[in-house]
């Protein structure tokens, strides 16, 4: 059953009928070959998306985490349609959250459960794998007689096999559950805890702040996320992986809201047109989100910058 529309429509392919992560994973490589993208484009665009990440999730090597999904398909609507409206990318992207989260609970591709052990209450159920037919069995006693039946094996009892059945489907679950853990300590609708956080004053130009450590230091210093730059009204990404984008409206300090963020950028070309309240998130050297609240309006006059700011695991 195809999973996607036929790429060359105008309509965006969808995973309307994905049944597994491989059909998902070949409904994002239309979409990405429908926008007119490659997988090098995708990676220079955003840098949660890195060729071999996307190599793998295209074909269905794993389930990739939703916010990997929404900046996988927000950038690849955005390349072929710049002038795309907010609601017109969420309405877009609901149809592949919906095909995630039905993967997602249903462990589609996943490793398979332990299956149940055969149990039955009734006399006849057949004997456990390696008891042969031959094997003697003991003699039935007449009532009110006081003769024992010998006494097999603990792990020839059928209570034994219940109990047995039973631990294997709880250490089964449990290596499940390690395992899916690697790929996303932080489900979508669960609250991912803080880092870092704090408040920056009068930030100046030869000056940066590592957001994961709380580190204020020389711009030049390891680890420093970003700096206005010293001579233009300049904010600027330092370290290789940092990336960031101004958000179109004030709002309060939320990881989703970074999560959902498009127009990732290395510089930001004026920061004084940045109004008390206005934010940008911030991905980190490290590869977290943070997020940054304007407290006090860059001026010329000042040449520095103060807010404030939280980054989350």
């Amino acid at each position: 059953m195809p999973t996607t529309n036929p790429p060359d429509q105008n309509t965006p392919p969808q995973p309307t009928e994905a049944a597994s992560r491989r059909e998902f994973g070949a409904a994002l490589r239309d979409l990405r070959r429908w926008a007119g993208l490659t997988q090098k484009d995708l990676e220079a665009a955003h840098p949660m998306l890195t060729d071999s990440t996307i190599s793998d999730h295209e074909r269905g090597v794993r389930l990739p985490r939703l916010e990997w999904v929404h900046a996988y398909v927000t950038r690849c609507l955005r390349h072929r349609d710049p002038q795309a409206s907010r609601p017109q990318l969420d309405a877009e992207f609901d149809h592949w959250r919906t095909a995630w989260t039905r993967l997602e609970h249903t462990d589609a591709g996943q490793t398979p459960a332990v299956p149940a052990q055969r149990v039955t209450g009734s006399p006849e159920a057949s004997p456990p794998a390696g008891h042969s037919e031959s094997t003697p069995t003991a003699p039935v006693s007449e009532p009110g007689s006081r003769e024992r039946s010998p006494r097999h094996p603990w792990w020839r009892s059928r209570r034994a096999w219940v109990i047995g059945g039973a631990a294997m489907l709880v250490v089964a679950g449990g290596v499940i559950a390690a395992v899916t853990s690697l790929f996303d300590p932080n489900p979508p609708d669960t609250p991912h805890p803080v880092h870092a956080s704090g408040t920056v004053e009068n930030l100046l130009g030869v000056e940066g702040i590592d957001l994961d450590t709380n580190n204020r230091a020389d711009q030049e210093a390891p680890g420093v996320d970003i700096s206005p730059a010293a001579t233009s009204t300049h904010l600027n990404a330092m370290a290789n992986r940092v990336t960031f984008t101004v958000l179109p409206a004030a709002g309060a300090e939320e990881r989703q809201r970074c999560v959902k963020a498009v127009d990732w950028m290395r510089q930001i070309p004026n920061i004084y047109d940045l109004t008390e309240g206005r934010n940008i998130c911030v991905i980190t050297d490290e590869g977290r989100f943070s997020m940054l609240t304007i407290t006090k309006r860059a001026t010329a006059a000042t040449g520095t910058m103060n807010f404030h700011y939280t980054t989350w695991n």
